[in-house]
Parts: structure tokens; sequence; C-alpha cells
């Protein structure tokens, strides 16, 4: 996987809406690249099945990257996926509307297969885009329409309120020792909305992001993110008790840096570390 070339400029960011949805735009002098993860929650898409399918994709080789971008809704910036504009059309059509069974979600990727790229492209080039017809509202649906905006509110500050204290224990505990199974890893980031992992597929992503080597070894330069336990096991014939193969157990510190890399959306609820147990 190719990362964006270094330039003397600082890359541009900017954004447009599209039906609703905020599109995030990073610029800089390779081309324009849209973020991986944003464009699947707008779409409800899976977005770490999104990136995998991309990744084995040839025409996508030298046209993705992992880069550090604040989205306008974030109180920093983090790392995402993107994706570079001329490789957008190719991802949406090989997005196999059959298979969404909703019928509002796949209607909203059609959609997108269709408008999307040339909402990217007239942005990119600074060309107005034709403006979205609306139909006229009766007075029911413009009452519906408003009682879902309120509550949509209430409910969106009620969420941040409820991650406002994991989020601040984040804060404090971001130091600690300890560490977690690869199992109870991947349970608490499952909680981010942004990520769709198992104990298995994360291991696999730590493998492709070179934090061990062949043998399952964390590298040196990623002790603060992995650690490995001794396992004992005890011998079925001589009753021995023996050493077995280490487990690899994510550090607080690496669960925050995987966060990162799935492209987490969301304040990490986590255990206190060190207590979950060999899995």
């Amino acid at each position: 996987m190719s990362m964006v070339a270094s330039s003397n400029a600082a890359p541009q960011i900017g954004s447009f809406e599209f039906h609703g949805d905020t599109v995030t735009v990073v610029t800089n002098d390779r081309g324009s690249w849209a973020v991986l993860g944003q464009l699947c929650r707008n779409l409800t898409l899976d977005p770490e099945a999104q990136r995998q399918a991309l990744s084995r994709k040839s025409w996508s080789q030298g046209r993705t990257c992992i880069t550090q971008v604040r989205l306008p809704e974030d109180d920093r910036a983090r790392q995402h996926f993107l994706i570079h504009e001329r490789i957008v059309p190719m991802w949406l059509a090989n997005i196999t509307t059959s298979r969404i069974t909703d019928e509002a979600k796949r209607d909203k990727v059609e959609r997108a297969q269709v408008e999307l790229a040339d909402a990217l492209y007239n942005f990119v080039s600074g060309r107005p885009s034709a403006p979205v017809p609306r139909p006229e509202m009766t007075k029911l649906e413009a009452l519906r329409a408003a009682l879902e905006s309120e509550e949509g509110r209430l409910a969106a500050e009620a969420r941040v309120k409820e991650l406002e204290a994991p989020a601040a224990a984040w804060n404090v505990l971001a130091d600690a020792s300890g560490d977690y199974s690869l199992r109870d890893a991947a349970h608490i980031l499952n909680r981010d909305p942004g990520i769709s992992t198992g104990q298995h597929r994360l291991m696999k992503f730590i493998r492709e992001l070179e934090m061990v080597d062949r043998k399952g070894v964390p590298y040196a330069k990623h002790n603060a993110h992995l650690t490995e336990r001794p396992q004992t096991y005890l011998h079925p014939q001589t009753r021995e008790v023996m050493l077995a193969k280490p487990q690899i157990r994510i550090t607080v510190r690496g669960l925050q840096y995987l966060h990162g890399k799935l492209g987490g959306v969301a304040p990490l609820q986590y255990e206190q570390p060190g207590l979950d147990g060999a899995a």
C-alpha cells in the first residue's frame, strides 16, 4: 500500500455536501483523495470489508493511502484510508447492489453510483454542481421532517454526553500498563461503528501493518503496541509443565494505535486492561 507522497505544501482539505452527507476531499501534489471510511458510513457499507476488497484490485495499486486527516465532525486528526478520485467510480461500480436487502440503503448506493463521481469531479475542478431537485413537501411530511430533526438532535446530544466519560477515562489511562488478548481487543474495537473485525482478522491486519515478523514476534519498533505473554501447558503423558508459544497481547497504546489505523470514528469504550486473562 502506497503512502501519500511528501510535498513542500501541506495537503488542502475541503468538503462538499452530497444528498445531506459530508464528503471530505484531501488534495496534494498527487491529486485529490476521498476518505473511504466516511464514504462507507454515508452509504451504510462496511468500511473494513470495502478496504479489503479495494486492496485486492489491480487497478487500485498506487491509488490508495493511509494518512492523517481531520474530518469536519472530528476534534483532531486521525489515520484514515484514502482512495484517489480516479478510482472512486471503479470502486462504486464494483459494489453489487442486488445483495443489499434494505431498499433504502440499496437506493442510496445506486444513487451514489450514478451521481457521486460527477459531484466529486465538479468539486475538485471548481465547477458548480447541478442543483438537486426537491419535490414539494406536504404539510404532514414537513411536520414529520421537523419532528425527526428534533429527535435526531436530542439523540446526538445524549450520545455525546454518554461518550464524554469513556473519552475522559481513555485520556487518563492511555499511559497505563496492561494488555488485552486479540479476542478482547477485537471486541473493544468493534464497539466503534466505523470498525468491523474479529480476532483472526485483527491478527491479519497486524501482519499487514508489519507489526510482527513472519513468526508472529513483535518488532522492536512496536514494543509499545504489542507484547508477548508466556504460556504453559500440562503434558498429557508426563504431566510436566511445558512452555507453549507465547501469546500476542495488545497494550493500551496498541489498542489506540490500531483504532486509528482501522479508521475508528468514536472514542474507545473499554475495560480496565490486564484483567481479561488469556484467551
